[in-house]
């Protein structure tokens, strides 16, 4: 089991190995703990410092000043991508259908949102930050609220496919659904968005290292687009995190981002404070 480290308290390190266990069940309950443990904390150590991505803040970058920043493709080139489920994709994106694909911050973080960049030029991707993966430059959600729904809905609705992750800051109004085992908020306002266009195809992608220089991406067919308007967005979070989970259980489970699941929480908490303060007090 882990031991706590001197920067966390005591209610923070209990929060930890409760959330471990929950993993540990879910992803890996016939490995031994502490081998189980061990592996993630090799992963970690071993494989996420080497990984590089520029971040430019908050703020969109305009194409005059994207064009005036240097090509980073080369930080991610060092690996071989590979695809599974790419034509039908590719297909549909061709065809002009609304495409929304949906990753999450484990396996290969870092290199999704490259990796579907060079593969699907199209792409317009929503992340926390603005992260820059060779010239394609990510739109920031962070702090951006509506204003980032209503750029997806436009390209969604103008056949430009978007890339996503389910698991991004638990912000406005969520929903509870396990992850990994353990009580999770979640955003719904874009399943909400992509679910109310006809024809959208919500497509969970999966994301692992394969070896030191081999990443494998993996499209996964849609949530079924003729049973999304009876589904609640609950309903819709939970079939894409278990795809996600199923992968990453039989393929990878100790490619598994644990401090991720606590800050998230605490984001979480932050945000539904911040809402109460907002609504003030309930009237008697």
């Amino acid at each position: 089991m882990p031991e706590n480290p001197p920067t966390h308290t005591a209610a923070e390190f209990e929060e930890f190995k409760r959330i471990f266990i929950s993993v540990w069940r879910t992803l890996a309950p016939s490995r031994e703990v502490q081998a189980y443990y061990d592996a993630i904390r090799t992963f970690q150590l071993s494989y996420l410092p080497s990984q590089k991505r520029t971040v430019h803040g908050t703020k969109p970058i305009d194409p005059a000043k994207a064009a005036t920043l240097p090509d980073n493709s080369a930080d991610y080139e060092t690996v071989t991508y590979r695809y599974a489920g790419l034509d039908p994709v590719k297909a549909a994106v061709a065809a002009g259908l609304p495409m929304f694909l949906v990753g999450w911050h484990h396996g290969a973080i870092h290199h999704l949102d490259y990796a579907v960049a060079r593969a699907i030029p199209e792409i317009a991707i929503f992340a926390r930050y603005t992260l820059q993966y060779g010239r394609v430059f990510s739109i920031p959600m962070e702090g951006a609220g509506a204003l980032a729904l209503l750029r997806m809905d436009r390209f969604l609705r103008d056949g430009r496919p978007i890339l996503t992750y389910i698991d991004g800051p638990p912000e406005g109004a969520t929903v509870e659904v396990p992850l990994l085992g353990v009580p999770a908020r979640f955003a719904i306002g874009p399943i909400r968005l992509a679910r109310a266009i006809s024809g959208a195809r919500i497509v969970p992608v999966s994301h692992f290292i394969r070896s030191d220089r081999v990443v494998e991406i993996a499209f996964h067919p849609p949530v079924p687009p003729e049973r999304l308007p009876a589904m609640s967005e609950g309903d819709i979070v939970a079939s894409v995190l278990a795809t996600l989970e199923a992968d990453l259980r039989r393929d990878a489970p100790e490619q598994v981002l644990l401090q991720f699941i606590p800050r998230r929480e605490a984001v979480a908490r932050k945000a539904e404070a911040q809402r109460a303060v907002t609504r003030g007090p309930a009237k008697p």
